[in-house]
């Protein structure tokens, strides 16, 4: 599981074990089509698991 959030604290109650990482998305009013490519970029960037950094910013921090 990778948490996929604009509000990290939404998920302040999982444990780091109950899940591979974190995507933050800044701007939580990006229309869910581009939330789904950006993932799919993100997903083809790594090429397994344990390449994934455990965080990763799914858009610009403005």
């Amino acid at each position: 599981m990778i948490v996929v959030t604009s509000d990290v604290t939404d998920f302040g109650d999982i444990s780091i074990e109950d899940h591979a990482g974190l995507i933050l998305v800044y701007d939580d009013t990006m229309p869910a089509y581009r939330v789904a490519s950006a993932l799919v970029e993100l997903v083809d960037a790594y090429p397994d698991r344990d390449a994934f950094p455990g965080v990763e910013a799914l858009d610009a921090w403005t």
